[in-house]
């Protein structure tokens, strides 16, 4: 109970006062709210009618040039109408357009056509008046035919003001002159919005800087005069909505541009009524009345509930007082709880010992959280005395609990009152990372990593400080061992490049030498051949020289012929070993790609031949040197026709073992020719083709189809690795007939082509 003077004034009293008060307060701020809400949708409304109406203004102007554009393309379309007017003939033209004039003239005033020097050809609105230029008078027709393409809008023209759209005509790709259909913006189009949306409509048009003159209106003269004082924002294209005329509710002033998006005039609309506002009004009275009936029913029940519900509240009150006391005070082992015998309470009662129990659990889980943290943990004040702490922090400083920090002289401690102070200061989280000697350690020290929490008051006061520290030896050296790894990771990274280099320097070499294994068949054949000459142009001479009939003549002939032969052994035995030396790995020059594919025929050409196999060449002559090292070149060419020659002679052999009588003969057909700033070489077979589901995988290193001991799956990947160097390409396409096409893609620079084309 209150005392007031020497009176006692019961708090369900004071409780009904307050209440009343607030119900009536509500119903002053109800009041206010319902007035300018709805004033508010008043003014709303209108503005938004006053937007749509000028929306819808423009909306006519679009529907009509649409309305137009839409007859217009489909006269375009008529082959009789753009025969006859690209015939020039005026009559014929008039004479069949004059009944499809006829259903529309009563909307379209001009229907105009116009030649391509802006020569009036035929108006059908009024067929005896043509010949006119009218590029100096009309903006747009000079528009349309410039750009020859399609203009519309508005226009001012010596004729007045109009709705106005033109259409190019074409005839077989050939610009004959342009069409135009004009509608009428003036009285008929006033009369339309007032038909559609009521009110009184006006069309003015600037004559000057500060004038303007009326073209057309629904009405002779506008109920409400113009406010000059708004002339500047419409001609800045600024619509504006004026409230001040006591003949009309609204008046809307709405600028219209012409054709080329010039501000010319504005249209005036005077409305009567807003429906939509009106109604807005009606339910504002409404709404005060049902207001003030609400208010005063909620006053008179809230009396009447109140009075008999709040007589047991002191007594809860006093109880819920002793517990807030108890829980400010921080004795949070307070168990008490509320209980009393009224039933109106019982609910509240219930929430109150709920939030005591949920105080508790939150005690209890709060407590298993910070015994939990993998750390010390331990609660300062402002004067820096521990108020609780973990069992960590006292199994490791027993005393703790008793000292102040401020003369606590362990090594511990020795940052501590710094990161507090900060903490205080600043009310935010401060950390800081400290290592202190510690011979029990395994490395001599410990390190760890404090962190200082700030808690603050209702006031936004920081009150205590919650202490974390953890010990981070592990990670510190973690973090060491890591900084001598990254030390150490450069000249490993360098060791490891260098086995992979030596790697594959040893893996092309094989490759190489693989293919001078493959030459080594054709290398005995182009051998034997010229050896075979040798020796029969030796046995003629000997034969000619006992018979007593060796001339001089068949002595140089023969002799010149064993020459020759001498000198393609020793060719092909030089090209052999310039082949196998290859050159430096960085040795790169300019050469010819039909001579690299010559060069390699020459070793492989009698060997395809024993084989069966015939090659068909296509070279492009005169095609530009290439950049790179050609004896790698050949060796992708000798590599490509080597599995070419095992894929035709795996096909003829499956067709033998089918008993085909007549299988087709092997074919390597070679194309070189220029694709853009690319050289292309295009070896194609009519072999077996690409093993079905591995085309992805015939690059990979010692991958191979081959049986056992016939290839060594390097040839691919090595030929890949060499294009790829040359900043070329190589693609593999099975044919659909059977077969393989190679594409090897190498571009050329321009300066090399200007030296050899």
């Amino acid at each position: 109970m209150y005392h007031i003077g020497r009176r006692i004034v019961p708090l369900s009293l004071k409780v009904i006062l307050i209440i009343v008060g607030s119900q009536l307060l509500l119903y002053s701020l109800f009041s206010l709210l319902v007035l300018e809400s709805s004033t508010e949708a008043v003014k709303a409304s209108e503005l938004d009618t006053f937007r749509l109406l000028g929306d819808a203004l423009h909306w006519s102007v679009d529907d009509e040039l649409a309305s137009a554009e839409l007859t217009l393309n489909y006269l375009i379309q008529d082959p009789a109408i753009v025969e006859l007017f690209a015939d020039r003939d005026r009559m014929g033209l008039y004479q069949y357009l004059k009944p499809k004039y006829t259903a529309i003239q009563d909307r379209v005033i001009r229907f105009h056509f116009h030649l391509p020097d802006g020569t009036s050809f035929l108006r059908m609105h009024n067929p005896e008046s043509y010949g006119d230029n009218l590029l100096e008078l009309r903006p747009m027709v000079r528009d349309a035919i410039n750009l020859r393409q399609k203009v519309q809008g508005i226009e001012l023209g010596r004729d007045g003001i109009g709705l106005r759209i033109l259409l190019p005509l074409w005839k077989s790709e050939q610009y004959i002159g342009s069409i135009e259909f004009g509608m009428d913006f003036g009285t008929a189009y006033v009369q339309k919005m007032k038909k559609k949306y009521g009110g009184d409509y006006y069309i003015f048009l600037f004559n000057g800087p500060e004038t303007y003159k009326m073209l057309a209106g629904t009405q002779d003269n506008p109920r409400c005069s113009t406010a000059d004082r708004l002339l500047e924002s419409l001609r800045n294209g600024n619509a504006e909505l004026s409230l001040d005329c006591s003949h009309a509710r609204a008046v809307g002033l709405y600028p219209f541009r012409d054709y080329s998006g010039k501000v010319i005039g504005f249209i005036k609309a005077e409305l009567q009524r807003i429906p939509l506002s009106d109604a807005l009004k009606s339910i504002q009275g409404r709404l005060f009345i049902i207001g003030l009936v609400l208010i005063a029913s909620l006053i008179a029940a809230s009396l009447y509930a109140l009075n008999s519900f709040l007589i047991p509240l002191s007594e809860v009150v006093a109880k819920t007082q002793l517990i807030s006391e108890k829980i400010i005070s921080g004795d949070v082992s307070y168990r008490g709880s509320i209980s009393h015998g009224a039933a109106e309470y019982q609910e509240i009662i219930r929430a109150v010992n709920t939030i005591i129990d949920a105080l508790r659990e939150r005690e209890s889980l709060l407590q298993a959280i910070v015994e939990g943290i993998p750390g010390i943990v331990y609660y300062v004040d402002v004067n820096c005395r521990i108020i609780w702490a973990n069992k960590l922090a006292m199994s490791r400083f027993p005393g703790l609990h008793k000292e102040y920090l401020r003369t606590y002289t362990t090594g511990f401690f020795e940052q501590e009152r710094q990161l507090l102070l900060r903490a205080f200061n600043s009310g935010s989280i401060e950390t800081i990372d400290a290592c202190y000697v510690v011979p029990s350690a395994l490395s001599g020290q410990e390190c760890w990593e404090h962190v200082a929490v700030p808690v603050a008051d209702s006031d936004g006061h920081v009150t205590h400080v919650i202490r974390i520290s953890q010990d981070i030896s592990d990670k510190r050296k973690a973090e060491l061992e890591l900084r001598e790894l990254n030390e150490t990771l450069e000249h490993r990274v360098e060791e490891e490049i260098k086995r992979r280099q030596e790697g594959e320097r040893i893996a092309e070499q094989q490759s190489r030498l693989a293919a001078i294994g493959e030459l080594a068949t054709g290398m005995a054949h182009e051998i034997t051949q010229p050896l075979n000459a040798i020796a029969f142009s030796v046995e003629n001479i000997k034969n000619r020289y006992y018979q007593g009939s060796l001339d001089d003549t068949y002595l140089d002939k023969k002799t010149a012929a064993i020459v020759s032969d001498i000198e393609r052994v020793r060719r092909v035995i030089e090209h052999v070993r310039l082949f196998s030396r290859g050159g430096p790995s960085d040795y790169q020059t300019s050469f010819s790609v039909n001579r690299c594919v010559e060069n390699a025929l020459s070793l492989m050409g009698t060997q395809l031949a024993t084989h069966g196999i015939d090659v068909a060449l296509n070279f492009e002559p005169n095609l530009p040197d290439i950049q790179g090292n050609p004896f790698q070149y050949e060796q992708v060419v000798i590599n490509l026709l080597s599995n070419a020659r095992d894929a035709v002679e795996e096909r003829l052999l499956r067709e033998s073992d089918h008993d085909l009588f007549d299988p087709a003969p092997g074919q390597i057909r070679i194309t070189t020719k220029m694709n853009g700033s690319c050289l292309i070489l295009e070896i194609e077979d009519n072999g077996i083709g690409l093993p079905q589901g591995l085309e992805k995988r015939i690059f990979d290193p010692f991958f191979t189809t081959k049986p056992l001991g016939k290839g060594t799956g390097l040839g691919l990947s090595i030929s890949y690795g060499i294009i790829r160097q040359m900043g070329g390409s190589i693609i593999f396409e099975t044919l659909s007939l059977g077969g393989t096409r190679v594409l090897v893609e190498i571009p050329f620079h321009k300066d090399i082509v200007g030296d050899n084309v």
